[in-house]
């Protein structure tokens, strides 16, 4: 189910890998980088419907020309597998469409001030404490150089640990939870537990200041 916070993350992960790779000289501001990374949303949007159709077309293809094969001799296991696995491509256009489906609520809500604000936050408060961040996440990411990371990772990482540390508001589980989501929505097959694996080692910490400030409250 999509949420304005979720989408707002989205947007400052996108708004990060092109903060990152800037060159100096000319760089966008942020609000513009923010703008691009809502057109972002939206072309990805379009891609995702169109891949979803065509592996749709594929798969109809396959099935009748199966069927079809059937009425002249039995089918070879060979058929069987293909017939399976047009079944397995069936599914996983499925989920792409279900998924390209929700893009175009992301881009309306994108375009909420709100929403932007939110994202503009998330970097905003990595750009202020980059420095304790990259030293904290360095420490906390054993065998592993942050430079070194998978960009994607790196960024979500970023991002995670300035929210554990330096917004409060936020519970523990739920900047843990958005940034596994992320990670396995932008990264690669082990980009969810690589990042669930970095951000544990924050969670004690980040729940302790929560704690204090409740107490101060």
């Amino acid at each position: 189910m999509l949420n304005s916070r979720r989408v707002a993350r989205e947007l400052a992960l996108l708004t990060m890998s092109q903060m990152m790779n800037r060159a100096d000289g000319g760089a966008p501001s942020l609000g513009e980088m923010l703008g691009r990374a809502a057109d972002m949303l939206s072309m990805e949007a379009s891609e995702r419907l169109q891949e979803a159709g065509a592996d749709l077309v594929r798969i109809e293809r396959v099935v009748h020309e199966r069927y079809v094969e059937m009425h002249d001799s039995p089918l070879s296991r060979a058929d069987v597998e293909s017939v399976l696995g047009a079944v397995g491509t069936a599914q996983d256009a499925i989920e792409l469409l279900g998924s390209a489906l929700e893009l175009p609520a992301m881009v309306a809500m994108a375009g909420a001030p709100e929403v932007r604000g939110f994202a503009l936050e998330q970097v905003e408060m990595y750009v202020r404490h980059q420095g304790d961040v990259e030293q904290r996440l360095e420490a906390a990411a054993q065998n592993w150089r942050v430079e070194r990371m998978a960009s994607v990772d790196r960024d979500v990482l970023r991002l995670a640990v300035a929210e554990l540390l330096f917004n409060p508001e936020i519970p523990v589980e739920v900047c843990i939870n958005e940034a596994v989501e992320l990670a396995k929505k932008y990264g690669t097959a082990d980009s969810g537990r690589f990042v669930n694996g970095v951000l544990s080692r924050f969670a004690e910490e980040a729940g302790a200041l929560r704690r204090g400030r409740r107490h101060v409250v």
